[in-house]
């Protein structure tokens, strides 16, 4: 996950890179999937999480794994945009 990190050149005081070694979160959010009966074991779904503070804002999950537009960076990027522009306008109007 380090080496992750730091390729994406991003601050890491703002994004917290996370490994779900054991794949306990996944499947406490429903998420995994048993790809068994190809040989590849206990699996998780495509998806994407808006997290804050710890708290799932939103969460994206592709119905078929070769599937990649409910969890596109872009639709990610553009809901973050939309939640900053949101948040914005009422600290706009809690400073009235």
């Amino acid at each position: 996950m380090k080496a992750w990190a730091e390729s994406c050149n991003v601050n890491q005081d703002d994004i917290v890179f996370l490994a779900d070694w054991n794949g306990s979160f996944v499947k406490q959010q429903g998420l995994n999937v048993d790809l068994g009966a190809a040989n590849l074991g206990e699996r998780s779904k495509r998806f994407s999480m808006l997290i804050d503070n710890g708290n799932i804002v939103s969460k994206h999950v592709e119905v078929s794994p070769g599937d990649f537009e409910e969890t596109s960076a872009e639709k990610l990027l553009a809901e973050l945009d939309d939640s900053n522009t949101s948040n914005n306008d009422s600290d706009s109007e809690n400073n009235n």
